[in-house]
């Protein structure tokens, strides 16, 4: 506990953030034995507002049976990928059950799917929803979710998908999921989705 205090007090909040040193400490952490002193260290990592990767720490609280404290995992939820990650982990350790319930919608999903789809260079500065399709997909009536993707002074064609057609069954990754970098405009619908759609066929 000590050495994290010392870490946040030492290392600006950029290095941090990008901190390698930071991610592999983390993992040998939570390669340790449950114990008393582990448990409280993941629970106060949970209330870093600056590292960039706390899921290991939410998972490892639910994995040993503590529960998050919830305003912590709702600040971390709130950014779309973190949903898919977050997601990702409990469902590989059987513990869907801890994902928030108000988080089980897979517009949810879709937003977080559509940032991790987009390419390193880019960050995207504002998603807004545009509509849900449903379509033949692969033999299959399925459903997309199709978005505008800000990028500083550009919009361009964000699509998340294919999904089942109710939250039953939710995916946290569509195969056809990306983006299309061509202004939104330039476009119709139909003519992006049929882009995104040929592409690696």
């Amino acid at each position: 506990m000590s050495e994290y205090k010392k870490m946040k007090n030492t290392i600006n909040d950029e290095d941090r953030y990008y901190s390698y040193t930071f991610d592999k400490a983390l993992s040998i952490l939570n390669a340790l034995p449950v114990d008393p002193e582990v448990l409280k260290l993941n629970k106060t990592i949970t209330m870093d507002t600056v590292a960039y990767d706390l899921c290991p720490s939410f998972t490892y609280l639910v994995n040993n049976k503590v529960s998050p404290v919830a305003k912590n995992l709702k600040k971390f939820l709130s950014y779309p990928p973190n949903r898919n990650r977050y997601y990702d982990e409990l469902n590989n350790i059987g513990k869907l059950d801890a994902f928030p319930s108000d988080m089980k919608k897979q517009k949810l999903l879709a937003e977080g799917d559509i940032y991790l789809a987009m390419d390193d260079e880019y960050e995207i500065s504002k998603l807004e929803f545009i509509e849900e399709r449903k379509m033949d997909y692969n033999g299959q009536r399925q459903r997309f979710f199709i978005f505008k993707v800000y990028y500083s002074e550009d919009t361009y064609f964000g699509m998340a998908g294919p999904y089942p057609l109710n939250d039953n069954n939710l995916i946290s990754r569509g195969t056809k999921t990306g983006i299309n970098y061509k202004e939104y405009s330039s476009k119709s619908v139909a003519e992006h989705i049929n882009d995104l759609l040929e592409q690696d066929k």
